[in-house]
């Protein structure tokens, strides 16, 4: 007969997934402003993307966290040559709570989407407790390609990334931005969005080398 009563091994950092997730209950105002002048969603060539978005949770009657989460994102589309395009990309974010933020609401950043550092791994780049990823308070990411579009549906890139997770935004520092390089293609898909893959760099990662990257998002890419 196999006894394991005794294989389990509890936590010793004291930190505990459950405690911070479960149970949880949110009351929140969410509002986003938007600008946008760009030529197409899927594939832009021209124009700019302006967006700022806050949430606000406040304790109130079942409500049991509370905390102020903003972010900003600045894109612009500027045709150079032929069918050559340069795209830039910022995006800078901040969360704070009277009491602690949840892990749910942090900022992971590496990898592909919307806070992605090409050349890392997805959410990566973010403060560690025990070696454990928690996420950080403050986010700053930016972006840079240049884009052959040789069709609407078909587009070739290359590109560079920089970008971090803070503990805080007091700890926001330009110089501790983690830089990614590479290439990519797109693929318009009628009915499924853009089809993307990347093959990045990570020009400050621990063990250099190439990362492949794919993503599929159905209201277009960068």
């Amino acid at each position: 007969m196999l006894d394991i009563s005794n294989t389990y091994t509890a936590p010793t950092s004291g930190y505990s997934l459950y405690d911070d997730t479960i149970p949880k209950w949110t009351v929140a105002n969410a509002f986003t402003l938007t600008r946008d002048s760009r030529d197409f969603i899927f594939n832009p060539s021209s124009g700019t993307y302006l967006a700022l978005r806050a949430e606000i949770a406040k304790k109130f009657l079942f409500a049991n966290i509370d905390y102020n989460r903003i972010t900003f994102e600045a894109r612009a589309y500027l045709p150079i040559y032929w069918k050559f395009i340069l795209m830039g990309r910022m995006k800078a974010g901040v969360v704070t709570s009277v009491d602690e933020v949840p892990l749910y609401k942090r900022f992971y950043a590496g990898g592909v989407g919307d806070d992605g550092v090409r050349g890392y791994g997805d959410r990566s780049l973010s403060p560690q407790v025990d070696g454990r990823t928690v996420g950080g308070n403050a986010l700053l990411i930016n972006n840079v390609e240049l884009k052959m579009k040789l069709s609407q549906s078909l587009s070739f890139l290359l590109f560079y990334d920089a970008g971090n997770a803070f503990v805080s935004y007091e700890d926001v520092n330009l110089h501790n931005l983690y830089r990614g390089v590479g290439a990519g293609v797109r693929i318009e898909i009628p009915m499924m969005g853009v089809l993307g893959f990347d093959m990045g760099y990570g020009l400050d990662a621990d063990n250099p080398g190439f990362s492949p990257h794919f993503q599929i998002n159905p209201f277009g890419m960068f």
